[in-house]
Formats: C-alpha cells, structure tokens, sequence
C-alpha cells in the first residue's frame, strides 16, 4: 500500500504532543511535510541516488537541429544522451554522446556527437540528418499537494515525520532544542534510506562485519 502524507500526521503529532490532532492538524501540517519532501531531494540528489534517475522517450532531431525541442518538466539536470539513426528501432545501434563544455568549435557532421547543458536546455551542434536522441535524467520528487498525496519511497515514514516534526518546532513553537533531536532524528533516518539505496545500487549483499575486525579495533 501506498505511503501517503496522511500516513504520517499522527507520527507528527504524537511528537508535537497532539496526539488528538487539535492544534497540529493535517492543514498545519502539510507545510512542514512539503519543506521536508523538498529536504529528501536535495539529499537523494547529492547522494547520486538511482531512484531519481528517469528516462525520456526518444526525440527526432531535425537536420541542423541544435537543441532538443522539450525537456522533461521534472528535469532537475541531463544524466547521459544517445544518439542513432531516426529510421533505426535498434537499442544496439545507440551511441553514447559526449558531454562538452562548450561545445566544440566544428562543423556539423552526420551525427551530434557532443551535447552541452545551459539555462535548462540541452543545445548540440547540429548533425547533417536526421538523429534520435535518447534521454536519461535527474528527476524531481512528486510534488505533495495534500493527505492523498504518495509520499516517495515507502520506506520513509519516520524521516518524514521527525523532519517535519524538527520544522514545526522550530518556526512554530520557537524550541531550539527540542527542533534539534528531531532533526538529528531524522538524519539518522535519511542515512539508513540513503545506505539501502547505494547497496541495492551496488547490487551488494548486507553483511556484518566479522567480530574479529571489532576485537582489532579495541585491543
């Protein structure tokens, strides 16, 4: 089942001491749950986390097109650009284009080869026919609009709710202290979200470590 934001209220409550909800309702808050969506995507983005990359369908490039005509509108950034033949159906005939900064000063010849990224667009040469370009990305997170909203990855109910939990104490009730256990709390949290994403990325078992290793370290 789905996680959603209404899922976490009462967590945030009970931390708020709401447990009722009377004062920390759902339209209070959802602000807080939104700063902290906006929060996991700044860390998964900076962690390199896979489940943020996406990819577009193919795009046609007209001869001496020199940018692709649309651009996803969750792009946060361009991973990586293929390029073939228009009239190929082929995934063997992708080649991989190279990313340059700026472009090179050539002419166009009958593939991109190259691709740049500037001011939210992905600009190449020009090729002298016409190409397919594939594009893989950096997406953003869903956006939360209300307590029906999916929240991202399932496993994250507790550091949504000790993030937002952190941002309630500390711009609502003004308690420094109290703010910094949640969120400390909460960056635990998000630590354990990030080391699953990079062992499943690496495709590496979870192992313990062997207690000979423990026993080195504290002779």
């Amino acid at each position: 089942m789905a996680l959603t934001v209404a899922d976490i209220n009462a967590y945030v409550q009970f931390m708020m001491n709401d447990a009722g909800g009377s004062v920390y309702t759902a339209a209070v808050i959802l602000p807080a749950i939104k700063i902290a969506n906006d929060d996991l995507q700044s860390k998964l983005l900076n962690a390199n986390i896979e489940y943020l990359d996406e990819e577009a369908s193919e795009q046609d490039i007209a001869i001496g097109g020199t940018a692709l005509t649309t651009v996803p509108t969750d792009m946060v950034e361009p991973i990586e650009l293929h390029e073939r033949p228009t009239t190929s159906t082929l995934l063997s005939d992708y080649v991989k284009m190279e990313y340059k900064n700026p472009l090179p000063d050539r002419t166009q010849t009958e593939t991109l080869q190259d691709w740049t990224w500037r001011e939210h667009a992905v600009a190449f040469i020009g090729a002298t026919v016409a190409r397919g370009v594939r594009l893989r990305y950096k997406k953003l997170i869903t956006a939360l609009a209300n307590d029906a909203s999916t929240v991202a990855m399932q496993h994250s109910k507790n550091y949504f709710a000790y993030r937002a939990a952190g941002h309630l104490k500390a711009f609502i009730e003004e308690n420094p202290e109290g703010a910094g256990i949640a969120y400390n709390s909460a960056d635990d949290a998000l630590n354990d979200i990030i080391d699953l994403a990079l062992k499943f990325q690496q495709k590496e078992p979870m192992r313990r470590k062997p207690f000979s290793r423990k026993f080195r370290r504290l002779r």
